[in-house]
C-alpha cells in the first residue's frame, strides 16, 4: 500500500508539521539560531529512525513487541495503563527530546543569544519527534484493511494533534529551561525538573486516554471503534476525569510557559495586532467546528469526531497566535 496510496497521508503529516514549524518560528520576535533549530528537529527524526532500524534488524524488536503486547493485554485498569504509558512512551520520548536540547545547549553556547533559545530548541525537537511518530503511526495503520479507508482523516488528526501535544509538553518543560539563562545555579536541577514535569503530564494524558480506548468490549480484539461504542459510562468515569484534568493542566501550563518565554524577550517589542486578530478568527472558527451538527460532517464515528477535535486544536492554536510579539519599529502593527 505504501507506493501509491500512502504518499498523500505522509504528505499531509509533513505539511502540517511544516505549518507548526513556521508558526513557532514566526511567533518569537527573536528566533533561535536556525542551524540549532534544524539540528534539534532533525536529530529527533534521526534517532527515532535509527531506533526503528535497530529493533527491526535485531532481536530487540521482537522482544519489545512481545513485551508490549503482553502489557497491552493486561492494561485494562487505569493504573496499568498509566504504568504502560509511563514506561513505553513518557520516559523514553521526553528523555530523547530534552536530552538532545541539553546537548545542543552545552555545545552550541556561542550561538545562544536570547533567554528563550532553549525553549525554542525544545519546541523544534518536539515537532521533529511528532513528525516521525505520526508517520510511523500512518505506516502501521495503513496495513490494516479496516482502518485504511480512514487513513487520510487519521493522518490529518494525528498530524495536527500529535504536533500540538508534543509542543505543549515542550512548553511545560521549556519553562524550566528558561532558568538556564543566564548560567547560574545547578543546571542539572532545572533539566531534571523539566524532564519530570513533561514525563508526568505525558504519562497521565496517554495512560488515561489508552484506558478509555480499552474500556470497550471490542477493544481487546483490536476493534477500537467497536470498543468505543460499547463503553459502560460507569467504567470510564475515573479515567475520563484523569484525562480531562491532564489535558487542562497541559494546556494551561503549556500556554503559561509560552507566555513566560515570550515575556523574556519583550524588550523592544510590541504585541502584534494582526496576529491577535488572526488568533481571534481561529478561535471563532474553532467554536463553529464545535457546533457543526454531526450529520453535516459524516455518518461514521471516526469522521464525525474530526470537527470537534479540530475545533479544540484550532482553539489552542488561536490562543498561541494571540501571544505573538513583533519588534517595535520593524513590523508596524
Amino acid at each position: 500500500m505504501i507506493a501509491h496510496q500512502m504518499w498523500l497521508p505522509f504528505a499531509v503529516v509533513i505539511f502540517i508539521s511544516g505549518l507548526y514549524v513556521l508558526l513557532f518560528r514566526r511567533l518569537f520576535p527573536y528566533p533561535v539560531s536556525g542551524r540549532l533549530a534544524l539540528l534539534a528537529f532533525a536529530a529527533n527524526i534521526a534517532f527515532v529512525l535509527a531506533g526503528v532500524a535497530l529493533f527491526a534488524t535485531t532481536g530487540l524488536g521482537t522482544n519489545l513487541t512481545s513485551a508490549l503486547q503482553r502489557d497491552l493485554q493486561a492494561a485494562h485498569d487505569l493504573q496499568a495503563s498509566l504504568s504502560l504509558a509511563f514506561i513505553y512512551a513518557a520516559l523514553p520520548e521526553e528523555a530523547l527530546k530534552i536530552g538532545i536540547v541539553a546537548l545542543l545547549l552545552k555545545c552550541g553556547t556561542s550561538r545562544l543569544r536570547h533567554p528563550s533559545d532553549g525553549f525554542q530548541l525544545l519546541l523544534s525537537a518536539a515537532l521533529g519527534f511528532a513528525l516521525i511518530e505520526s508517520c510511523i503511526y500512518v505506516y502501521v495503520l495503513g496495513d490494516q484493511a479496516e482502518l485504511s479507508r480512514s487513513l487520510l482523516a487519521f493522518a490529518l488528526l494525528r498530524g495536527a494533534l500529535g504536533a500540538l501535544l508534543h509542543s505543549l509538553l515542550a512548553m511545560v518543560a521549556g519553562y524550566f529551561l528558561l532558568s538556564l539563562w543566564p548560567a547560574r545555579g545547578n543546571r542539572w536541577l532545572w533539566l531534571a525538573a523539566a524532564y519530570i514535569a513533561a514525563v508526568i503530564l505525558h504519562a497521565a494524558f496517554d495512560g488515561s486516554l489508552l484506558n478509555l480506548i480499552f474500556q470497550g468490549d471490542g477493544a481487546t480484539d483490536g476493534d477500537v471503534t467497536s470498543g468505543l461504542e460499547t463503553i459502560d459510562p460507569r467504567s470510564i468515569a475515573v479515567p475520563a476525569v484523569v484525562w480531562m484534568i491532564s489535558t487542562v493542566v497541559l494546556v494551561i501550563f503549556g500556554l503559561w510557559g509560552l507566555r513566560t518565554a515570550l515575556q523574556r524577550t519583550t524588550e523592544g517589542t510590541i504585541a502584534s495586532r494582526r496576529w491577535q486578530y488572526a488568533g481571534l478568527a481561529m478561535i471563532i472558527l474553532a467554536a463553529l467546528l464545535f457546533i457543526v451538527p454531526a450529520k453535516l460532517t459524516a455518518s461514521e464515528t471516526f469522521e464525525t469526531a474530526l470537527a470537534p477535535a479540530f475545533g479544540a486544536i484550532l482553539f489552542v492554536i488561536g490562543l498561541i497566535m494571540a501571544m505573538k510579539r513583533e519588534r517595535a519599529g520593524r513590523y508596524p502593527s
